[in-house]
């Protein structure tokens, strides 16, 4: 039975040393550290051979059990319940009462083998350790230890139930079947040593044998859970120390076995019997050498694949990507995992010699230098082509098993880079689409905002009928119409058309807006106009010029004055000669000049304007409208049409000049904004 003990001692003692060489986070220290106090408990019941399970000079395993909540918080991801156990403050009280335990039981150990002599002090101190630490904070420490069992259950059962991962629910799986396996014989340790049922059935000799049994399964089951789900992200390799260790394992178990059953023949004397089952013996080791290298084979490495499966699993997994870094984990991952490969890569490129455009792969010594020097380890380059586009390529390193690619690995790992090719090209397919549909969303909102800038479709006035229209050439535009009331009562009709279109013009379009609505109430018109002038000329770092027209209606002596600032030539109606003409004016766009020159050029013009009289306003987008035939609307036509329907309403009035340009077009596209501002006299 000693033997059992030192076999299950030794093999857990063997996996935390394997798990500690592999450090690479804090989880595998813990878990190097849990296992090893396990392994502890075996080995303390070889060395006390008359103590309790639970009770001996090496009671020290029991720390097990706050390691292994503390595990159950940290791996691999903490989850809403574990949150506030996993902050610093809260993890290390998991351990005060096994500190507490141990202090008091050492204290009195000390103070016992200083009474020694003294046998009714010694009497004495034995009773109250009896009482203290073999009954009350022993029971103690078993009820944390069954509740610290039972959170790391739910923990660990709530991460399998939440995880989107295959392959880490798989590992919690196979640590959550050896936890089971130990939870269940502990507690019925717990029952058959506190109240005594099950008594003759399990005596404590086979309650330790359950215990090695249950440590030596887990201790499997962790094995299996590195050798195949990368458990602890560590994966066994072949001719590791492990890999060894476990042969070495195997094989003495059979020969012991076989040995323990020899010396048992020999007892009868017979040597015919003797030699025959040597002989069975040997013949049963050669298949059982064959069986051993298939399982181990298994684990830690297996040449013979079916790739058609692999094929058609890796589509499925990596066909729903739509990201590079997903991709790359994936592949890395799954060839790592699949086939049994040291290292993997997958690399983008931006720019690539025209003669890597042939072959699907190429050696490492085919590739260009700066490839050699980057990824020595690399063995195979294969292209990530998608019709003539090189996205990058999959590196493959070598083997595990140290053997060379054959023609069907190297067909798999052509079909796996045309797959991966197929994804890239799609995803760059989506992102475009993505960026198209963002953009449209995003001119979407800038029109509605542009769109809420623009004045009141019914602006009553008690001296005007006013009534205008817009129309950018793309979703937004560069075009300025604004009717503005300041704290007198004035107006002001404002037509303005920045340099180009689009987004850009809709960017100065609002700043223009902007800075008339906060400014009209705080200064005069003329100081508006330089301080955009200077702005425009100085401040901006594109060339930007805005031609504008603003008609500024005065209240208080009911006057009409009007600024031309190289803008259209706006169209006067006068009713009692009922004719209709240019409004002749000079001056200079904003942005141009410098404020000195720009200040000469402009000047304000005053207008009266009688009953039925009405100003027709509009940008170039009009007169240079075009049909199919290349031909320009142009000012006469434009003319043309507003004489024709001069006694009309004004809305009526523009809506005609804005059918009569549709007509003219046809099916041309539209090429510039188009606003019209026109009001009329009442």
């Amino acid at each position: 039975m000693e033997i059992f003990y030192y076999i299950s001692s030794f093999s857990i003692f063997i996996l935390s040393i394997y798990i500690y060489k592999n450090l690479s986070n804090m989880n595998n220290l813990i878990t190097a550290i849990m296992l090893f106090t396990l392994g502890l408990a075996p080995f303390s019941w070889v060395l006390f051979q008359d103590s309790g399970i639970l009770t001996n000079e090496l009671n020290i395993w029991i720390l097990f059990f706050p390691f292994l909540l503390l595990f159950s918080i940290n791996y691999p991801y903490e989850i809403e319940f574990t949150k506030n156990i996993k902050n610093i403050r809260y993890r290390y009280l998991l351990f005060v009462p096994y500190f507490l335990y141990f202090l008091i039981y050492f204290i009195i150990k000390i103070l016992g083998m200083i009474l020694l002599k003294e046998q009714v002090l010694f009497g004495l101190l034995k009773s109250v350790t009896d009482i203290l630490i073999s009954q009350i904070f022993s029971f103690t420490i078993i009820i944390l230890n069954i509740f610290y069992i039972a959170i790391s259950y739910y923990i660990l059962d709530q991460k399998i139930q939440h995880t989107e991962s295959n392959t880490l629910k798989k590992q919690l799986n196979l640590f959550v079947v050896g936890l089971r396996l130990f939870a269940f014989v502990f507690v019925t340790s717990i029952i058959t040593q506190y109240f005594g049922i099950f008594n003759e059935i399990i005596t404590p000799v086979r309650m330790k044998f359950l215990y090695s049994f249950a440590i030596i399964a887990n201790a499997v089951l962790i094995s299996v859970a590195m050798a195949k789900y990368k458990f602890l992200d560590i994966k066994l390799k072949r001719k590791s120390f492990l890999y060894y260790l476990v042969w070495g394992f195997l094989i003495f178990l059979y020969t012991f076995s076989t040995s323990l059953i020899i010396l048992k023949l020999v007892t009868y004397k017979n040597n015919y019997l003797l030699f025959g089952s040597i002989f069975v013996f040997f013949i049963i080791f050669i298949f059982y050498y064959k069986a051993v290298d298939k399982f181990i084979s298994y684990f830690f490495i297996r040449d013979r694949m079916d790739y058609e499966e692999i094929i058609k699993n890796f589509f499925l997994k990596v066909s729903s990507l739509d990201s590079f870094q997903e991709i790359r984990n994936i592949v890395i991952d799954e060839l790592q995992k699949l086939l049994n490969i040291e290292k993997v890569d997958v690399i983008l490129v931006d720019k690539i010699d025209k003669k890597y455009y042939k072959k699907s792969s190429y050696s490492f010594l085919q590739m260009p230098e700066r490839f050699q020097k980057n990824y020595k380890w690399a063995v195979y380059f294969f292209s990530l082509k998608f019709q003539d586009k090189i996205y990058g390529y999959l590196l493959i390193g070598n083997k595990i098993s140290e053997t060379k690619f054959n023609k069907a690995e190297i067909d798999l790992l052509n079909s796996i880079s045309v797959q991966i090719s197929m994804v890239l090209h799609n995803m760059d397919i989506n992102k475009e689409l993505y960026e198209k549909k963002l953009m449209e969303k995003q001119l979407n909102l800038a029109r509605k905002i542009q769109f809420s800038l623009l004045p009141d479709k019914n602006i009553p006035h008690e001296k005007f009928n006013i009534y205008w229209r817009y129309k950018p050439a793309t979703r937004i535009g560069g075009d300025y119409c604004d009717i503005i009331k300041n704290k007198n009562n004035d107006l002001f009709f404002v037509m303005a058309d920045v340099s180009g279109k689009g987004i850009n013009g809709a960017i100065y379009m609002s700043m223009i807006r902007t800075f008339f609505h906060t400014t009209v109430d705080l200064i005069n018109i003329e100081q508006i106009l330089l301080y955009l002038n200077d702005y425009l000329k100085n401040k901006l770092p594109a060339k930007i010029f805005v031609t504008m027209l603003i008609f500024n209606y005065k209240n208080e002596n009911d006057k009409l004055q009007y600024i031309h600032l190289g803008h259209n030539e706006p169209i006067l109606y006068r009713s009692k000669k009922n004719s209709v003409e240019f409004l002749q004016a000079d001056g200079m766009a904003l942005g141009l000049t410098k404020n000195e020159v720009f200040k000469k050029n402009y000047k304000i013009n005053n207008i009266n304007l009688e009953k039925n009289d009405f100003i027709f306003s509009y940008t170039d987008g009009i007169t240079e409208a075009r049909n199919n035939y290349d031909q320009l609307y142009g000012q006469k036509r434009l003319f043309e049409i507003l004489d024709e329907n001069k006694n009309k309403k004004i809305e009526d009035i523009v809506n005609k000049v804005s059918q009569d340009i549709f007509n003219f077009r046809g099916n041309y596209g539209q090429t510039d904004d188009i606003a019209m501002l026109s009001f009329k006299r009442k």
